[in-house]
């Protein structure tokens, strides 16, 4: 059943808009403080979010550093936003700084016996030789087992949709890691394969044969290696993602003279020790990958983007090697049109994507799995009303998810102690957006 709902996350996947990689070019500080200021000193307006990590101890930051633009400089009239993750303040808790993954692998050697009846018949008769060579193999009746082992990482699904203003609106799904394995079985009968030669040659007649017995084997090997993260070791940081918009590529950032860059390092002059190996951008959301991955006791060097909107506070989600997400606070560029107010939406998604099979009610594990799926798409559906500013809307949508874990227990989808999580975290999103709703109207 776990098959099927991987199935249809990989549906949601192929129709999504396809990620385009981002022109990434290296800077250093001082030139990069020319671009904003034709003086080449800047006012940055520096803020951080901190963070923790499981299996670790002290504390993580979000570093974010936003720049305007000055007359006269190239970026005159833009913002330019950089990102750091700074993990130098956590420490393993088992005292090893260096992080773990392992090879998990899975071999299946079938051992099949064949038996091998080697003939030679030898008649020379005077005049000619009529030599006769005959070889017979037997391969016996056999059951060879093939397995693969299909590891499905955790993935973040982005769905974005563009609202009436023109603008993207994205929400991100996130699925933990799953292992898909099938077996197949193949049946092989006996079969005997029978070679022979005739060869004329001069001599006597002498007759001379001879036959051999002798088991021949051979081993069949099927093996898969899985690259996984160690048990018991503390979570890196692999990814950031922002909802940012369109950035602005007309800008000379390093001073080559050239432009079309959408992105930029602070590879020199800057704090940290690692890059990220892309950068993508599908819709709206920008996400930075690291391999690899940021640990504790490291951080990464400054990442920036520039957009032609002023800041404002958004929500930046980091995504960590046991494929979690951790959501903190930074400035991005404002969204024309879309409300800054925010509920937290992630501990709903988080319980309803946490539900086991007993947990659901249905005829059939395929009903309960649509049930689930049905649920979470409900969320995403609330997140969106929320983002565009129709809190009555999503306050409504997150009342549907209350009658199906909270309301008659005949129609209830949910049951036992999940349907009164649910349900509580539902109850309580429908009172911040209710409150928010009421702080639109007094803006």
């Amino acid at each position: 059943m776990k098959k099927f709902l991987v199935s249809i996350c990989g549906a949601l996947l192929s129709v999504s808009s396809p990620a385009a990689t981002l022109n990434v070019v290296q800077v250093a500080e001082p030139a990069l403080e020319c671009v904003f200021n034709p003086n080449c000193t800047n006012s940055i307006d520096s803020n951080a979010s901190a963070f923790s990590l499981p299996g670790t101890t002290g504390t993580g930051f979000l570093r974010n550093q936003v720049v305007k633009g000055r007359s006269g400089a190239p970026a005159a009239g833009l913002y330019g936003y950089l990102y750091q993750i700074d993990l130098t303040g956590l420490s393993p808790t088992n005292g090893i700084q260096t992080p773990c993954f392992t090879n998990s692998l899975l071999c299946l050697t079938n051992l099949v016996a064949m038996s091998t009846n080697g003939v030679v018949c030898r008649t020379n008769i005077v005049g000619g030789t009529n030599l006769i060579a005959c070889v017979t193999n037997v391969t016996p009746a056999t059951n060879v087992v093939f397995c693969y082992s299909t590891t499905v990482p955790g993935t973040n699904i982005v769905q974005c949709l563009t609202n009436s203003t023109g603008n993207f609106i994205c929400f991100t799904n996130v699925f933990p890691d799953t292992n898909i394995s099938l077996c197949v079985t193949a049946r092989f009968p006996e079969r005997r394969f029978i070679s022979c030669l005739t060869n004329n040659v001069g001599g006597s007649e002498v007759v001379r044969c001879r036959t051999n017995n002798g088991p021949v084997f051979s081993f069949v090997f099927d093996c898969l290696t899985n690259t996984v993260p160690c048990p018991g070791f503390a979570p890196c940081v692999s990814a950031l993602s922002i909802n940012f918009g369109n950035t602005v590529s007309n800008v000379d950032l390093n001073g080559s003279g050239t432009n079309g860059n959408q992105a930029f390092v602070l590879s020199t002059g800057g704090t940290g020790s690692q890059g990220p190996t892309s950068i993508t951008q599908n819709g709206s959301v920008i996400t930075l990958r690291f391999d690899p991955p940021i640990c504790a006791g490291s951080a990464s060097y400054y990442v920036g983007l520039l957009s032609r909107d002023g800041p404002e506070t958004t929500r930046v989600a980091l995504t960590t090697t046991d494929s979690s997400n951790v959501a903190v606070r930074a400035r991005g560029p404002r969204s024309a049109g879309v409300s800054t107010v925010s509920c937290d939406f992630i501990g709903l998604q988080q319980a309803i994507a946490a539900l086991s099979l007993t947990d659901l009610v249905g005829s059939d594990d395929t009903t309960r799995l649509q049930r689930q799926f049905s649920l979470l798409q409900t969320v995403n559906k609330a997140i969106l009303q929320m983002q565009t500013g129709n809190f009555d809307d999503a306050e409504d949508t997150i009342t549907d998810i209350h009658k199906r874990v909270g309301g008659d227990s005949d129609n209830n989808w949910v049951r036992g102690a999940a349907a009164q999580q649910i349900d509580t975290l539902a109850n309580a999103l429908r009172n911040c957006l209710n409150h928010s709703d009421d702080n639109e109207d007094d803006d």
